[in-house]
This record gives C-alpha cells, structure tokens and sequence, in this order.
C-alpha cells in the first residue's frame, strides 16, 4: 500500500510540475448564453451557471485554450491545443477541437481588454467563418 501511495505522490508532483511550466497568456469573461456555443444544460437551465472564463496559455512555442465554468460544456472544459494570430488591435484564438461533434470555432479578442467575438466554423472542412449572434461578454479578466 505503501509503495502505491508514493508512485501516486510521485505522479501527482510530476503533473503539477508540468502543468506549472505553461504561463497565462490571458484570461477573459465568457457570459455562456441558452443554447450557445460553450454552454451545457446548466447553463441552459439555470442563469447561476451562466458566468465562465476563457483561458489561454503558452508553453514554449504552443499554445493551450480552456474553459471554466460549471455551465461549460465538454467540448471546452478542458486544455485543447490552439493556434493564435496576433495583429495589431486583436488576439485570435482558433482551439482544435476535442472530439468530432464540437463545433470549430474562433475568439477574436480585442488587445485592450474590451470585448471581441465568437466566430463559427461554416462546413467542418471549411475555411468560412460567420459570427455567432450571441454576445458573450468577452472582456478581459
């Protein structure tokens, strides 16, 4: 029993190492909204469930998009790999998708903190963008 508990102890301290090496690029208010991109039941249900974060973090050259949230749904609700572009006035962040029923979707954040938008993927094979009419509350955290 002994041994078990150290190799647990061991790979619980390995982890969290791991995890303390990526930085918080930023982290942004996501009000999740009936039926929306990122929302489970919960929040479908309940407006207490409605208030989430976006998360971004870097780890050497890659990038990592989450959500947290107790009304987010799986598709976000965990660390997925992402490409970033950067210009002038807007961050985009473009997460990949966890499993093949997720939508694809971007969040074009504004570099002051001021708001931005969800963009969502036309035709999963598809380059063609459209915005959700949803107002998600994106402002920096």
């Amino acid at each position: 029993m002994k041994r078990k508990f150290k190799k647990l102890v061991f790979v619980a301290a390995v982890a969290a190492s791991a995890s303390a090496m990526a930085t918080t690029v930023g982290e942004w208010n996501y009000n999740l909204v009936p039926n929306g991109i990122g929302s489970n039941n919960l929040a479908n249900l309940n407006p207490a469930y409605r208030k989430a974060k976006a998360q971004l973090f870097q780890e050497g050259a890659s990038y990592t998009f989450r959500m947290q949230g107790t009304g987010v749904d799986d598709c976000f609700a965990r660390e997925l790999a992402s490409t970033i572009e950067k210009a002038a006035d807007t961050l985009t962040i473009t997460p990949v998708p966890s499993m093949g029923a997720c939508p694809r979707v971007r969040l074009v954040l504004k570099n002051d903190g001021s708001g931005g938008q969800v963009l969502v993927n036309i035709g999963k094979r598809s380059d063609v963008w459209a915005e959700d009419e949803n107002d998600y509350g994106l402002t920096r955290r």
